[in-house]
C-alpha cells in the first residue's frame, strides 16, 4: 500500500484505533467518530444509536460543530440514504447534504458496489467549486462484504502476493484487491487537497476489520483495531504512532489541524 504508507510517513497523527465495532455495523464506528460518545454511555443505543438520534434525540456533532463556524456540510456515501434510517439521521447531526448512491451509476462500480474512484472523483468535484470553508464526510462501499459475492480474478494472486496464500483465502485475495483501490483512492484524495489554495486535511480510518472467517482460521482472527491517519496540506509531522478511540479522534483531528 505505497500511498498509505506515504500518507502514515506524512502524518500529523496516525497510530491505531479502537473501534466499535467487528466485522460489521458500521454505523457504531460512524456514529462514535461523529459525536464523540463512546459505545459504553449509550446503553442499549449501542448496537444502532441513529435509531434513538431517528426518533427525535438531539445531539451534537462534528458536522454542527463545524456548521456553526461556518462550514458546508457534506456527507457522500454510495448506497441508499433511507439504509440506517440516515435520510432522517443525517440532517439531524448538522448535515446540509447527503450524496447517496443516486449521484452515481453502473459504469462506476468495481465489484458489486461502487468504487472507490468514482467517490474520490465526486470528493475532488465538491472541493473544487467549494466557496466556503467545507467538510466532507465520506462512507466507502467498495470492500463492503459479503466478499464471498465476488470471484477471483486471473491475475489477482500474482499481483497481489509475494506468495500464494493457503486455500480457502479467496476472499482475503478480494479484499487486497479492492485495498489496492482504496490505496489509489488516497492518491486521489490526497492530489486534490494539495492543489487546494486554502488549508485542507484528511482523517482517514477503518470502520472495523471484514469479515472472514476461512482467513481467520489460517492466520488467526484480528483484534479488531483498526488504523487511522491524519494529514494535512500544510505541513509534515511524522510522529510515532499513537493509540486513539474514534470517539476521540475527530476532536484529536481538530486539534492537530488548529479548528478546534
Amino acid at each position: 500500500l505505497q500511498q498509505y504508507d506515504r500518507l502514515k510517513q506524512d502524518a500529523v497523527l496516525h497510530g491505531p484505533l479502537q473501534v466499535p465495532a467487528w466485522g460489521a455495523n458500521t454505523v457504531r464506528s460512524e456514529f462514535a467518530f461523529l459525536s464523540g460518545i463512546a459505545a459504553e454511555h449509550l446503553g442499549v443505543h449501542r448496537f444502532n444509536p441513529y435509531r434513538a438520534v431517528a426518533g427525535g434525540w438531539d445531539v451534537a456533532s462534528l458536522a454542527s460543530y463545524l456548521k456553526r463556524l461556518g462550514y458546508r456540510t457534506v456527507c457522500i456515501h454510495p448506497y441508499p440514504v433511507s439504509f440506517y434510517r440516515r435520510d432522517r439521521v443525517y440532517p439531524r447531526l448538522g448535515f446540509d447534504e447527503f450524496l447517496d448512491v443516486r449521484h452515481f451509476d453502473e459504469s462506476m462500480r468495481s465489484g458489486p458496489y461502487t468504487g472507490d474512484a468514482a467517490v474520490a472523483n465526486l470528493v475532488d468535484r465538491i472541493v473544487r467549486e467549494a466557496t466556503q470553508p467545507l467538510f466532507v464526510f465520506v462512507i466507502t462501499m467498495e470492500n463492503h462484504g459479503p466478499l464471498h459475492l465476488e470471484q477471483v480474478a486471473a491475475g489477482d494472486v500474482d499481483a497481489l502476493y509475494h506468495a500464494a496464500p493457503p486455500e480457502g483465502c479467496d476472499d482475503l485475495t478480494i479484499y487486497l484487491r479492492h485495498l489496492r483501490n482504496a490505496d489509489r483512492m488516497i492518491l486521489s484524495l490526497r492530489q486534490t487537497l494539495e492543489q487546494c489554495a486554502h488549508p485542507a486535511s484528511l482523517c482517514w480510518y477503518g470502520d472495523h476489520v471484514p469479515i472472514m472467517p476461512a482467513v481467520y482460521q489460517q492466520f488467526a482472527t484480528p483484534s479488531g483495531e483498526v488504523e487511522y491517519i491524519v494529514w494535512a496540506n500544510w505541513q509534515a509531522k511524522s510522529q510515532a504512532a499513537t493509540m486513539s478511540r474514534a470517539d476521540a479522534l475527530a476532536q484529536r483531528w481538530l486539534q492537530a489541524v488548529g479548528v478546534a
